[in-house]
């Protein structure tokens, strides 16, 4: 090492960490995060006993330039998240009440601060918190934790932030619950954990501050059960998409596959949809879209059939017009003129792309088989490992397969309070089409 690039070294704010060529390169381009094997191992031995999991280290190129700072953790195979490329910053207190006032301001700006309304108030990178997620519903926090230097410091954030909603904006949070599940924990070197973070009544029945509490979303009531519910409880990412269906659901016979909670059928519904099948494989999944729907009285519930089944095999049955109770029940309602898939993560590891992408092909080619000439499909992919050029790949193969083509109505996105960093592709995973066979 030279002199002058031990003299930058020394005058680093945080223990060193240096970056390969390629690392150098993935962070110039705007990434955030750096890669266990994109650090330069020839270079780090001598700094490698000052660097602590959960802590900030100062990343430096292998000429001495520095590229930013952020959380370490020796765990897993992202070693550094980066929080800053501003040397000046310290990373104390007034820094995060700064990050979490540009994430709050932000999304009141989108006018999603209502008193009963629901939003993500932090999306992880995108509003300079890697790892943390937090959606609001009324006057509940739900949070997830991915990242150890989030869970390390989350309790000086959680106090900040509820101040910051109360003095600033008026919203007094009764509730704090982590839901922090899954093997992305294990990869941070964290156990899961599901429980209480914060509850204003102290001396409180708990089991009743932990029942599902309720929302308005285009004007639709809903009841979100944030302890049993899948993620935080409620998908908020498909908020305009909802609404954007209640334009064209007029006069449809639509058929709802993965119906969860009910959300897509009761916009439908509210955008004068004449009836809607929903089918779920999960019964608690139709028990709750069921008690959505009693929450909205003015919504004709005669209008909607509940049905427990495998999405797959009823696309099949009803293409291939094979007898059955259900499947009896499905025919009876007669020609659906629009089909909705919101399925869920085919693709949760780049691992099992392939099979995914048949998982979508299967569905969509069933769905487009299903429709008359003019209906519409609107179909959904959540997976970041099915990136948008794949998708729609997909969907020219499904027709070709099918033998229609598809007019494009709108290729939308994940809701903008689930902003995406355009230099970091793992921030967008949403992909929403709507569609008309023609």
């Amino acid at each position: 090492m030279t002199d002058k690039f031990n003299d930058r070294l020394q005058k680093a704010k945080f223990p060193p960490i240096i970056a390969s060529d390629k690392g150098v390169a993935w962070l110039n381009g705007g990434h955030l995060w750096l890669y266990r094997n994109d650090l330069s191992d020839s270079l780090n031995g001598d700094f490698q006993s000052a660097w602590s999991s959960g802590d900030i280290v100062d990343v430096f190129s292998r000429k001495g330039t520095y590229l930013g700072s952020g959380f370490y953790n020796a765990a897993g195979q992202i070693a550094v998240r980066l929080l800053s490329n501003n040397r000046n910053e310290t990373f104390d207190s007034a820094f995060w009440l700064r990050r979490l006032r540009y994430a709050v301001e932000y999304r009141k700006q989108l006018k999603l601060l209502n008193a009963e309304g629901a939003c993500r108030l932090i999306y992880g990178e995108a509003d300079g918190f890697p790892g943390l997620t937090c959606d609001r519903f009324n006057d509940v926090l739900v949070i997830e934790i991915f990242s150890l230097g989030i869970a390390k410091i989350w309790p000086e954030l959680q106090a900040q932030l509820l101040q910051l909603l109360r003095e600033e904006y008026s919203i007094r949070i009764r509730l704090v619950y982590e839901k922090s599940l899954g093997p992305l924990r294990a990869k941070e070197g964290l156990e899961t954990f599901a429980g209480l973070r914060y509850c204003a009544a102290a001396s409180a029945d708990k089991e009743k501050e932990l029942l599902p509490v309720g929302i308005v979303e285009n004007g639709i009531n809903f009841s979100v059960d944030f302890v049993n519910g899948q993620k935080t409880g409620y998908f908020l990412d498909q908020r305009e998409n909802r609404l954007f269906l209640q334009r064209i659901a007029a006069g449809k016979n639509v058929l709802e596959c993965f119906t969860h909670t009910g959300s897509f059928a009761l916009n439908a519904l509210k955008g004068g949809a004449e009836h809607v099948l929903a089918v779920d494989i999960s019964t608690t999944a139709l028990n709750q879209a069921k008690i959505n729907a009693a929450l909205n009285p003015a919504l004709d519930s005669r209008k909607i059939t509940w049905m427990k089944a495998d999405v797959f095999n009823l696309l099949t049955a009803l293409n291939e017009h094979r007898t059955g109770e259900d499947w009896d029940k499905a025919a009876a309602l007669g020609k659906f003129d629009m089909i909705l898939l919101d399925p869920p993560a085919f693709a949760k590891t780049r691992e099992v792309k392939n099979s995914a992408y048949k998982g979508y092909l299967n569905i969509n080619y069933q769905a487009m088989r299903l429709l008359p000439r003019g209906g519409y499909l609107v179909t959904t992919s959540c997976s970041h490992f099915m990136p948008e050029a794949d998708f729609s790949k997909m969907l020219a193969e499904a027709a070709r397969m099918a033998d229609v083509k598809l007019k494009l109505l709108a290729r939308k996105e994940q809701a903008p309070d689930h902003p995406i960093l355009l230099s970091m592709p793992e921030t967008a995973y949403l992909k929403t089409y709507f569609l008309q066979i023609i």
